[in-house]
């Protein structure tokens, strides 16, 4: 898997509305393995210095072809699903 393809699957994501249990079945499916989001809690600190960032999700994905950690930039929208904003991944 190539890092077109993993932009192509998670730039998918972007404009989409989930719940958590949604998400992580889209994600399982995009990736081939089971893939589940949890939020990310940022430090107090930054919290106090950056109080307007957004607020994040995160996951590892892990499979035969690839493993990278997952970044999901959300707003929650009126019926609270993550509404995603914004993708990025890193390799680990």
């Amino acid at each position: 898997m190539t890092n077109r393809d993993i932009t192509n699957k998670t730039e998918s994501l972007v404009g989409s509305r989930f719940t958590t249990t949604e998400l992580n079945k889209k994600l399982s499916q995009l990736f081939g393995c089971k893939v589940q989001v949890s939020d990310y809690e940022r430090e107090e600190c930054v919290k106090k210095d950056l109080p307007n960032l957004d607020d994040q999700l995160v996951a590892s994905v892990e499979n035969e072809l690839v493993q990278f950690d997952l970044d999901l930039y959300y707003l929650r929208d009126n019926g609270g699903r993550f509404y995603i904003t914004e993708v990025c991944f890193n390799y680990h």
